[in-house]
């Protein structure tokens, strides 16, 4: 009996972090001797996403969808959107993002795919649904979500709750970090610019945490956009650049949080934040919004210091109580490493879906 073929279907060729999970879920397939295949609706060449595939040894597919080049997909895109995967015999199709679920719930019927997952990676705020959408979602064969407000979208958008795994976001673990002394002078926050990443709130928090610690510097990691230019210009009203680093993207974020000693992020929703998850990883105490994203992934001991949305005053009184105590940050970080191990290991990721696609 030969192997069943899993498609990874995803949009964008850049690396956020959809895109990381879905390579790392791709990557750690294969070495389960899976047959495993990226396609993706990316016409550029040489993007983050082809590059990893090629040092990965992950087949990749682009795929040249007229439709949506234009901004408008259609009949014609869809069909050879069908060709396709009968051609390459796909049996699982794995989609990640919108777009790339909304097209996958149309056509899996009739292209001999024999599961199609609605991967819902976020609470849904973004794209409104429209009637198209609605219609869409409710087609595919089995439904992911990687968080509990993901889950809440799923359900308030008609999905019937037996067909929904929770399956939290992965992240390849060691025990390095939990011995860690975080003694650098370093504050960071790994996040694309984004509304919803709520930049601003941070960046008066720093006002007040530098008259404090001067010593202190603030690094933001992430790719820059239209927020950027905002946040660029409220620093400069507030006098902070010279305590303020904007790093944009940042390839090797590991390297990055070595020298860091507490990690940040006040976004307005998360779904499963895998910043989170790389700061606990590299030893860090998270300082964070009380979102259920956030919650979600840390120990009940960090989220007892949660801080409400927007709220500056509280983000930088936070951050310079971790800072101060390092016996309590350590003592979280522990606690926040064991939630980890136990529940978003690449190990319990990997065995979710592969259970859910009867592979196991």
């Amino acid at each position: 009996m030969s192997q069943e073929v899993i498609c990874i279907f995803l949009e964008n060729g850049s690396m956020g972090g959809a895109e990381r999970q879905a390579l790392y879920l791709a990557r750690d397939l294969s070495q389960k001797d899976q047959l495993v295949e990226v396609w993706c609706l990316d016409t550029r060449k040489n993007t983050t996403v082809s590059s990893t595939c090629k040092e990965w040894g992950i087949k990749y597919n682009q795929l040249n969808l007229w439709g949506y080049k234009s901004g408008e997909l259609g009949f014609i895109d869809l069909y050879s959107l069908i060709l396709a995967l009968r051609q390459a015999s796909i049996k699982h199709l794995i989609a990640f993002t919108f777009i790339p679920n909304y097209l996958g719930s149309l056509v899996w019927r009739f292209s001999g795919v024999k599961k199609c997952i609605w991967n819902q990676r976020d609470a849904g705020n973004e794209i409104p649904l429209n009637i198209k959408a609605k219609f869409s979602l409710k087609l595919a064969s089995n439904y992911v979500a990687n968080s509990p407000s993901a889950k809440e979208f799923l359900l308030k958008n008609g999905v019937n709750e037996k067909s929904i795994t929770l399956i939290g976001n992965g992240i390849n673990l060691d025990k390095s970090g939990i011995a860690k002394a975080n003694l650098h002078n370093k504050v960071v926050m790994v996040a694309n610019f984004g509304w919803e990443k709520d930049h601003e709130t941070l960046i008066k928090a720093w006002g007040i945490v530098i008259k404090s610690q001067p010593n202190l510097r603030l690094q933001l990691a992430g790719l820059e956009g239209v927020r950027s230019d905002q946040v660029n210009a409220l620093i400069k009203k507030l006098n902070l650049n010279s305590s303020i680093d904007i790093l944009g993207h940042v390839s090797d974020i590991p390297e990055l949080l070595s020298k860091s000693t507490i990690g940040v992020l006040c976004s307005k929703q998360e779904g499963c934040p895998n910043a989170v998850m790389e700061y606990v990883k590299a030893g860090l105490p998270v300082v964070g919004t009380d979102i259920s994203g956030i919650r979600y992934v840390l120990s009940e001991d960090n989220n007892k210091y949660l801080i409400p949305v927007g709220d500056f005053k509280a983000l930088a009184e936070i951050i310079l109580k971790f800072y101060h105590d390092r016996t309590l940050s350590k003592a979280i970080n522990i606690a926040n490493y064991k939630k980890l191990e136990n529940n978003f290991s690449m190990e319990v990721m990997v065995k979710s879906y592969m259970n859910l696609l009867g592979l196991e």
